[in-house]
């Protein structure tokens, strides 16, 4: 097999299988949550929220830390298509790696809802509440609140993959635990109101799974998307400005001293290589 195929196999299977090995977990855990809280008669409580929130975070930063050598651990098309932007990844490994993830996504979703009993709960769609009347049904958040908060939170996960993974530094070997503490934070933020999708592949893998498109479906494609144009920006915007000599020294390796001077040695700051 030629050498640019195997790569490109190599990192399809290593995308597939690292969000195969990241969402299991989580719905799995996030459909237990929810379930007892209803089977207790009540809904989820900040108890639930921070549950969930720490099992997808603490599942992406285990999967990460496995395949990160490998294919990069993106597992989200939104972090790809960054990559890509950014071109840190050619355009055929986008295509590979989104390609990977939507069937790694698929069959985590698919095996999640065959083993546990009922309805699956966890898929990407807006919470609702009573309105006003006590009867009506209405969105806890608007679409056009839900459309920012899941761009906002996705921005947060693709600039931690940008500033921490693509641009090589001391603390560039921390960036698996970042990663996922940074999708732990957006599970925070966003769950109450979008239930948090941040994701195009967990979205369309639950989508599949029930059958169902959700309403307002489109925010979880969409937005997450927006959110990795808006981190890109900001990423182009500080490369551009050149930031590595506002801060000088902070990577610094060793400090060489003489009776006139004090030397710090910063290690020349690298592409990211998929």
């Amino acid at each position: 097999m030629a050498t640019a195929a195997r790569h490109e196999l190599i990192s399809f299977v290593a995308e597939m299988f690292g969000t195969f090995g990241f969402l299991t977990p989580s719905l799995l855990l996030a459909q237990g949550t929810v379930s007892a809280a209803k089977r207790g008669g009540g809904s989820t409580g900040p108890g639930d929220v921070l549950i969930i929130s720490l099992g997808f975070g603490l599942a992406l930063a285990v999967q990460v830390f496995i395949w990160f050598r490998i294919s990069g651990g993106q597992f989200n098309p939104a972090v790809s298509f960054a990559l890509a932007l950014v071109r840190a990844i050619p355009p055929l490994r986008l295509v590979v790696n989104i390609a990977a993830q939507l069937i790694g996504a698929i069959i985590a979703s698919v095996v999640v809802k065959a083993i546990v009993p009922g309805k699956l709960l966890v898929t990407s769609s807006m919470p609702t509440m009573l309105a006003d009347d006590g009867t009506t049904e209405i969105f806890v958040v608007s679409h056009v609140g839900a459309l920012a908060i899941e761009a906002l939170v996705t921005a947060g996960l693709v600039l931690t993959v940008l500033f921490l993974a693509v641009e090589k530094h001391r603390s560039t070997p921390m960036a698996p635990l970042l990663v996922g503490l940074s999708i732990t934070v957006a599970h925070l933020a966003a769950v109450p109101f979008t239930s948090c999708g941040a994701n195009p592949a967990r979205t369309l893998g639950t989508l599949v799974a029930v059958g169902k498109y959700p309403d307002r479906g489109w925010i979880f494609f969409i937005g997450p998307l927006i959110g990795a144009l808006y981190a890109v920006m900001i990423y182009t915007v500080v490369k551009f400005a050149g930031y590595q000599d506002v801060n000088p020294g902070q990577d610094a390796i060793k400090v060489r001293r003489s009776a006139e001077t004090t030397v710090l040695t910063v290690p020349k700051l690298q592409q990211y290589q998929a």
